[in-house]
């Protein structure tokens, strides 16, 4: 009789527990958080015929197609390979972002950096970081325009409460 109560006792800690710590939930990668103000998805091109990435392990990289759902990213490179990440809130058509994945040698590989918009040109900007190699990461993509929104929104709903 005393191990059940013990067993009880330790199943209402643990829901105890959940409801006094919420932070502590776990939720999967495809949990998406909206981002204001727009969607970088675009086919990003090194600029000039150059190559998307400066130096990295494995087949060159020349090209990166980007997928924006919410706050998740995702990229396909020229050479097939999968990337996945994250973007922050773009705010003054701006944004960072990361992204991981690996070169088709086999190595690790994370992307760091800066989405850029005007008009319907975006910029990514970064680096290309391997075990022991560090490169940059540059490149162009046609996109829907992105707007300050948040200013946008405010200045009507301003306007339409006058």
């Amino acid at each position: 009789m005393k191990i059940m109560h013990r067993w009880m006792a330790a199943g209402l800690l643990g829901l105890l527990a959940v409801g006094v710590f919420p932070g502590c939930e776990v939720g999967t990668p495809d949990d998406a958080t909206p981002v204001g103000n727009g969607n970088f998805s675009g086919y990003y091109v090194g600029s000039s015929n150059a190559n998307l990435v400066a130096n990295n392990s494995g087949n060159p990289v020349t090209s990166l197609t980007l997928s924006q759902f919410g706050n998740q990213l995702q990229g396909v490179d020229n050479n097939g390979m999968l990337f996945k990440g994250t973007i922050g809130d773009i705010i003054s058509a701006t944004a960072t972002f990361t992204l991981t994945g690996s070169s088709t040698a086999g190595a690790a590989v994370t992307i760091n950096g800066n989405l850029r918009a005007s008009g319907t040109t975006a910029t990514m900007a970064g680096t290309w970081v391997e075990p022991g190699l560090y490169s940059g990461i540059y490149g162009t993509a046609s996109i829907a325009p992105i707007t300050n929104s948040v200013v946008t929104a405010a200045v009507a709903r301003l306007a339409s409460s006058l």
